[in-house]
Order: structure tokens, then C-alpha cells, then sequence
């Protein structure tokens, strides 16, 4: 159509221009982007409802926006102007202002009059249910985004996979890099087989969990959607394509089951777990197919540390190894051995608390052993190089309360003696502390429980000296002491160890 074409003044000085088909249904300051909406799905829609010619008029107005965008940066109302229209709507204008950084030219005050009038109530659909999960999508449905995006002539290719959306020359780069380690995991082939479609869109749609938040993904049926700003992260979009590719796996392996998905046949272990342990993030919890996604892009981020340590990955995510094992096995063809008898046993030390991992709280519950055994062994895999040899200078670069675990673990691993050694307890420390008060000054043993308080705490750090303070309760002088060994022991702390 010729009317998409900008005349010799950019319209974004002038205005959009008069369409000459007549009548229009509309009336406002999207008109223009409603009636060549209308015309575009014409051709590819049977009767498109003004559902999906407000949410395509939203697509046109981006893709202006991006191709022509210039005068002063304006990417929101002016303090104190009424919010109408898709400016009310925060997590639209939220993934919008962020992503137009690097991906957009500044937004020109005229479209500030257009997103002003398009209705979001048109725009997202019906809502959609899943386990815990509660969400709306712009569009009404990722189908009918990839299908306005077709009507519209937004498309292009990523390695080969057919890309909609309203895209950046630089985003089909961004994209194709964060692809990248699924696609020499998987294999081209597999990965063309399992997904027809990438599309980019600033807004997918919004969780509807508590207060509304933008969609970072869309995975299923062989369509995979993420957020422009997403992409903006590499590690994050590497994280959210692995989980919603994640999506596709657990739909292609169900069905050689006769399952919709892999994750709901008998024996899975996806959606079940007690601990935080047990899931890879809070996410995961929500249902099945969520554990799945999670666990699917760990494995495919970490693959090569996962293949070359398979003992360490399975032992570095406790009862979550189970997870990694199953989609290996039943999704790779990967053959994880079971881990030794010794680090079966190294594993099951550190649980009980025979280990100088973690700590008691002042219930006598073992707190943050696992915690520590799995960033420990996650540090080892990265500091091993492929020849098997590791880098101990480096392993060994943290404080010295640090020093002590890791040498523990390691020692276990290599099968060599450790020095007896058990959990420090809120309720030993707390009680060494008020015996030594009550000794004379020069006592060896006052100076013994002392020494042994101070290494406490420089081993617990400052949330196992805060557990302390509050099992000290009302007394002050104790409560004196404690800060002042923390004077000593807070200098031997390491952020991201604790």
C-alpha cells in the first residue's frame, strides 16, 4: 500500500496523512494507524475484530516509530499529564523506555498523542491460566502476533529460523548470539525442527501474579517469542530462550509418549520438591512444565561443565540433579554417571552437618550447607580447565574462612583425609561466649573459647553474627562482646561468599 510511505515532510513534524479511503470507523489521533491496520489485515484475516486491528495499529505505530523516530526524546507524558491509553499502561511504557536505548530513536511528541490513544483493553486479551501462573498476551494470542507481523511485512531470519516482529537490524545479532549455545548443543536440525517461528515484541503481554509485570518469554507450538528488552542482556536472553525452547522439548518428547508434554509423564520428577534446593528458581515451582523450561536452561548453558564434571553437576544442585539427569537421558541421549560411593558420602556429610559448610540456627536446623556445597563445586568445574588440571591459585583466591571450605571439599573429592569438622552452631557459639565471660582474663581456656567464637564468626559471616545476636536476646554485655569480635572477624568476609 502507498499510504505507509512517508511524504517529503516527515509526518512526525506534520502529522500522519489522510488516508483517502473513506469512511473510517475511527475517530482520534491513532486514526491513521487503525484504517491502514485495517487494510493490511484484510489480505491475510477473514473480518479482523477491532481487538486485532488495535493491537496491529500498536505494531504499526513501533514500526514508524522505529524507521522514522526523530525530535525530542519525550518517552513519556509530561509530569502531571493524564496518562491515557497505552502511557497508563506501566509495563508497556516501562519495556518500552528501556529497550529504546539501544534498539529505538528517541520518541517524537506526535506519537505521544498515538499510544495516548490506543486502548489497552483491546489490546490484551483474555486471560490465560496455568498452575500458578495467571497472564495476559498482547494480541490475544502469540499465533496472532506472528500473524500481524506477516500481515505487516515485519520479517526476516536468525540462523536460518524465520523472525516476526518489529526488529532491529542489531536485535537479529543479539539474537543469533544468545541462540548460539542451544544451536551447537542441539544441532541445527533439531533446533529447525522444533521451532518454526522467533518473533521479537516490545510488550508480549503481562504476569498477572500480584502486581503486573511485562513477559520476558512465550514458548509452545513451535513459537518462541522474547522481549526486546530482554535481548539487551545476553546472559539473561540466552536464559530465557534455553527456557522457552525448553517449552518445545517438553512438548516434542511428550509426544513420542502420547503425552502433551514430557514433564507430565509417569516418574517425572518435574514438580516435585520440598526445598529450595530442589528447584533451579522460584519460577520453577509454579508447575510442571515451568520446572522443566528452568532445568532445560541450565543444561543448556552449563552443558559443557555439566558433560566434562557430570559427578560435580549432579552433587552441585543436590536433589535438583535428578532433573538435569532426566532431561539428559531422555532428551540428549546423555548417560550421566551416578556419582561414587565417596562423593556420595562427601554429599551426604555436608547434609548432616559433618562439615564446615553452612551452620545450625538457633533451632538446631542445618541452614545454607547445600547452599555453599554447590557454589564450591560450580567454582571448581570453572576453574578446571579441559585437560583436567586445576588452576588452585585461583580456586584459592578468597579469604581465608573461604579457604577452609573449599579445601575441605576439595580434599573430599581427591578421596584425602579432612581434620573432624562439623557445623558451627548459633547455640554453641552463642553459649562458648557466655562461659569465657564468666572466666577470669588470662584463663587458657577463656582465651580457647574466645579464639573458637572469633573463628565462628569469621566462617558464618553476617548472617550466622545476626542469628547470634538475637539468641543472645537481652544482654547487653554479651551483646557487646560479639560486636566486638565482629570488628575483628568482618574484615576476613568476601562478597558472594556468604
Amino acid at each position: 500500500m502507498d499510504g505507509i510511505r512517508p511524504q517529503k515532510q516527515s509526518w512526525l513534524q506534520s502529522g500522519p496523512p489522510k488516508l483517502k479511503r473513506e469512511p473510517s470507523p475511527y475517530s482520534g489521533a491513532a486514526d491513521y494507524f487503525r484504517e491502514m491496520a485495517r487494510q493490511k489485515l484484510e489480505a491475510t484475516v477473514a473480518n479482523p475484530g477491532p481487538d486485532l486491528i488495535e493491537f496491529t495499529a500498536l505494531q504499526l505505530v513501533e514500526h514508524k516509530y522505529l524507521e522514522q523516530g526523530s525530535g525530542e526524546v519525550a518517552p513519556a507524558p509530561a509530569a502531571g499529564q493524564p496518562k491515557f491509553g497505552m502511557l497508563g499502561n506501566p509495563a508497556y511504557m516501562g519495556a518500552l523506555a528501556s529497550s529504546q536505548l539501544a534498539c529505538m530513536p528517541a520518541l517524537a511528541p506526535v506519537l505521544i498523542d498515538v499510544l495516548g490513544d490506543l486502548d489497552p483493553q483491546k489490546i490484551f486479551g483474555t486471560a490465560n491460566f496455568n498452575g500458578e501462573n495467571k497472564w495476559i498476551i498482547a494480541g490475544g494470542s502469540l499465533a496472532d502476533q506472528i500473524k500481524v507481523s506477516q500481515a505487516v511485512g515485519a520479517q526476516g531470519q536468525v540462523l536460518g529460523i524465520p523472525l516476526t516482529g518489529v526488529i532491529d537490524p542489531g536485535e537479529q545479532g543479539r539474537l543469533a548470539k544468545a541462540l548460539q549455545p542451544i544451536w551447537d548443543q542441539m544441532g541445527p536440525e533439531r533446533v529447525k525442527k522444533i521451532l518454526k517461528n522467533l518473533h521479537i515484541q516490545t510488550l508480549l503481554g503481562e504476569m498477572q501474579n500480584g502486581s503486573a509485570a511485562g513477559m520476558a518469554g512465550l514458548g509452545g507450538n513451535g513459537q518462541v517469542a522474547i522481549s526486546r528488552d530482554a535481548l539487551l542482556d545476553h546472559e539473561k536472553a540466552k536464559d530465557y530462550l534455553g527456557h522457552e525452547i525448553g517449552h518445545l522439548v517438553d512438548e516434542e518428547m511428550g509426544a513420542k509418549f502420547g503425552l502433551t508434554r514430557l514433564s507430565d509423564a509417569p516418574g517425572s520428577p518435574f514438580g516435585q520438591g520440598l526445598e529450595a534446593g530442589d528447584f533451579r528458581s522460584d519460577y520453577a515451582r509454579r508447575n510442571r512444565m515451568e520446572d522443566f523450561a528452568e532445568a532445560h536452561a541450565d543444561l543448556m548453558l552449563n552443558w559443557r561443565q555439566y558433560k566434562q564434571f557430570p559427578e560435580l553437576g549432579l552433587l552441585a544442585r543436590g536433589k535438583y540433579g535428578e532433573k538435569l539427569t532426566f532431561i539428559a537421558q531422555q532428551c540428549y541421549d546423555w548417560y550421566l554417571a551416578p556419582a561414587r560411593p565417596h562423593l556420595q558420602e562427601m554429599a551426604e556429610a555436608v547434609r548432616s552437618g559433618q562439615s564446615p559448610l553452612g551452620y545450625r540456627n538457633a533451632d538446631g536446623e542445618l541452614v545454607d550447607a547445600d547452599r555453599h556445597l554447590q557454589r564450591i563445586l560450580r567454582s571448581l568445574m570453572e576453574h578446571t580447565g579441559t585437560g583436567g588440571k586445576l588452576d588452585e591459585e585461583q580456586f584459592f583466591n578468597v579469604s581465608k574462612p573461604e579457604q577452609s571450605r573449599r579445601l575441605w571439599v576439595l580434599n573430599a573429592l581427591r578421596e584425602e583425609s579432612n581434620q573432624p569438622a562439623e557445623a558451627i552452631s548459633v547455640q554453641t557459639v552463642t553459649g562458648d561466649l557466655a562461659r569465657a565471660s564468666s572466666l577470669e582474663p588470662g584463663d587458657p581456656e577463656r582465651a580457647r573459647l574466645g579464639t573458637g567464637v572469633l573463628q565462628a564468626l569469621e566462617l558464618g559471616g553476617p548472617y550466622f553474627y545476626d542469628q547470634c545476636r538475637r539468641h543472645l536476646g537481652d544482654s547487653p554485655a554479651l551483646q557487646q562482646q560479639l560486636s566486638s569480635m565482629m570488628i575483628v572477624a568482618g574484615p576476613t568476609w568476601q562478597a558472594g561468599t556468604f
